[in-house]
């Protein structure tokens, strides 16, 4: 798992929106590959749209009830 952040600057904007990371990988042996997950959670947004507060919390809570609840339940999906 990985959590971390970034600057994204967006359509010519003057300012980078400051962007959450939240990733995890989950290695699938049996078919040698990798899935991986991410949330991009804005925290800064020059459009205003940026997530703070409760809603950051819960976005947060939500990548970590995903992370510990992911399961596989049809290995045929894969090549």
């Amino acid at each position: 798992m990985l959590k971390g952040e970034q600057y994204v600057p967006k359509f010519n904007k003057s300012e980078a929106d400051r962007v959450q990371i939240l990733m995890a990988v989950y290695r699938v042996e049996e078919k040698d590959t990798d899935i991986v997950v991410t949330f991009n959670i804005p925290l800064s947004a020059v459009d205003g749209g940026a997530v703070a507060g409760d809603n950051l919390a819960k976005l947060q809570s939500d990548f970590d009830a995903f992370v510990k609840s992911f399961k596989i339940v049809d290995f045929d999906l894969f090549a």
